[in-house]
């Protein structure tokens, strides 16, 4: 059977929504899209692993691979992608805080003849349903994604309004393709894609989505993970002249 779709589910310490999550994937990909839904483990210490280990036996569709040990999400994303076979390809986070609602509406325009489409979470259209506690970490978010997004147009001249959003859906071989070339493991791969997608001349089409945020934990560490984002900044900005001097 072909595939059309393939979804990738970077996870780590996912055991109390994953199950859920697939059940909620394969709820809308069922009678639509022929698909395969890849979780890739990156060496959780909760049973998030055996838990879809054991989904997969009822469920064909749903593949796992195990990293080794913690790798990143950018491991995580370009394994899973590489390993693909759908004609589209699509990533998001195992929370689905992106929501399944958004699904149809980023597969019409790679159908329509674009190669990649990304989530913008702060497009005009964009909905955010919210959890009250939620609040003020998503203001501290916002405040320091708006200097990062600065700083990439700034230094790479990247004019992407929200290029850290977990949601992006890419042409399948232009996904492997990209992907190969991607070096970075941690968080600020989400920008690397974009710096090769832009290098190669792709279009990259911008789309409004509905967040929902229900009151569960983020796996982001706003100081931490954003001295490393800057640090990967730094190494793509690196990159990006290397290449132009050659």
């Amino acid at each position: 059977m072909e595939i059309l779709i393939s979804v990738i589910i970077p996870a780590y310490n996912e055991a109390e929504v994953i199950e859920e999550t697939l059940d909620r994937l394969l709820a809308f990909l069922k009678d639509r899209y022929p698909a395969e839904i890849i979780v890739v483990d990156d060496g959780s210490e909760d049973r998030t692993a055996d838990i879809v280990s054991t989904f997969t036996k009822g469920h064909p569709e749903v593949r796992l691979i195990e990293n080794d040990r913690i790798r990143g999400k950018g491991y995580s994303v370009r394994r899973g992608v590489l390993e693909s076979r759908g004609e589209i390809v699509t990533y998001t986070d195992a929370d689905l805080v992106y929501g399944v609602e958004n699904f149809e509406q980023f597969l019409r325009p790679i159908r329509g003849g674009s190669d990649m489409v990304i989530a913008s979470r702060t497009h005009p259209e964009s909905r955010f349903i919210l959890h009250p506690r939620h609040l003020p970490y998503i203001l501290m978010r916002h405040l320091i994604g708006r200097t990062f997004v600065a700083l990439v147009r700034a230094f790479l001249g990247l004019k992407i309004s929200d290029p850290q959003s977990g949601m992006k859906c890419l042409r399948g071989s232009v996904a492997r393709e990209i992907f190969q070339d991607v070096r970075l493991h941690d968080y600020a791969f989400e920008v690397e894609v974009l710096y090769i997608a832009r290098r190669r001349d792709l279009p990259i089409v911008e789309m409004p989505i509905v967040l929902r945020c229900s009151g569960e934990r983020s796996s982001v560490r706003l100081v931490r993970d954003s001295l490393k984002n800057f640090i990967g900044l730094v190494r793509i900005v690196r990159r990006s002249w290397r290449e132009r001097a050659r």
